[in-house]
Order: C-alpha cells, then sequence, then structure tokens
C-alpha cells in the first residue's frame, strides 16, 4: 500500500470490493482517543491502569509489532464467544488468529461498521489501526447494545 499518507483511511471490506481494500481521503467516525500518540498515550495507559489498581509490568504490555506503539495490556484481555483466542478466515481466504480485548487505546477504529461477514453474530465490526503507524492491526466489534471489544491480529502484536 504505497504512496498512503497518514490522512487515508480504509473503509471496511465488503462484498462488493472483490478481494480489494479501498483506500480515500475521507473523515472516518472515530472514538475519543483520537490524536493521542507518544507520551500522551502512554500516561492515559497508566492512570487507567493505575485506577483499576494494578499497573502492569512491561512484559504484561501489547505493544505495534511494527512501530512498538503502545496497543493494550494483558489485563484488557477478555472472553468472548467462550475464548480469548479464536481462529477465523475471511472471505478472502486469509486468515488471522485473533485475541479478543475489552480496551485497545492504542488502536483507531475507521470507517463505518459492517455486520457483513462478520466472525461474531450479533456484532457489527470495523478496521482497527494503530495510531502510532496506521498499520491493521484488527477489528473494532459492537453489538447494539454499544458493548464493544477489539479483536486484535495476534502476530502484529509484541510483547
Amino acid at each position: 500500500m504505497t504512496g498512503l499518507t497518514a490522512h487515508d483511511r480504509l473503509r471496511p471490506l465488503s462484498a462488493s470490493t472483490r478481494g480489494t481494500l479501498s483506500t480515500g481521503r475521507h473523515t472516518a467516525p472515530l472514538w475519543h482517543l483520537e490524536g493521542l500518540r507518544g507520551d500522551t498515550l502512554k500516561k492515559l495507559l497508566n492512570s487507567r491502569e493505575t485506577a483499576r489498581g494494578h499497573q502492569p509490568s512491561k512484559k504484561e504490555r501489547l505493544y505495534c509489532g511494527a512501530c512498538r506503539h503502545p496497543i493494550t495490556d494483558e489485563t484488557a484481555a477478555t472472553s468472548v464467544g467462550g475464548a480469548h483466542q479464536h481462529q477465523f478466515t475471511n472471505p478472502h481466504g486469509i486468515s488471522f488468529r485473533i485475541g479478543c480485548y475489552s480496551a485497545a487505546p492504542g488502536c483507531r477504529p475507521v470507517g463505518e461498521a459492517t455486520d457483513a461477514h462478520t466472525w461474531f453474530p450479533g456484532y457489527a465490526w470495523r478496521v482497527t489501526l494503530c495510531r502510532g503507524c496506521q498499520q491493521h492491526l484488527g477489528w473494532e466489534f459492537r453489538d447494539p447494545e454499544a458493548s464493544r471489544f477489539f479483536g486484535l491480529i495476534m502476530d502484529r502484536l509484541a510483547r
């Protein structure tokens, strides 16, 4: 995906894309942490974890494998459908091993949510990117009651 700028946004795959990933300059709906980077995000992670009464060690933190931007921590791991990790194949034949996390402040969801080809019935999804380098790290899943979790691609995360 050469030639993309930080302002390019990914749109979720749909049946009409026929195996291509469309990009374009548009304003994607973003969640409340838009624009946080580096030390600011690290402070937020620390304050959130301290407020929960737990300060994670460096080995509990999970980082983007491409740029080492902090993404989440192991204390945010959650079980969905009876398991934390799942193996799925998308309609284009690409397989992913994902882990489910209740929070991923280092990720930025982009695009409109869709329930097409969802891996979790009742949940719509949209792509999530690393806030540091824009690497595709997984998906945000939301149900109609607005509860959400993140399905992060395990081999794109580092400790």
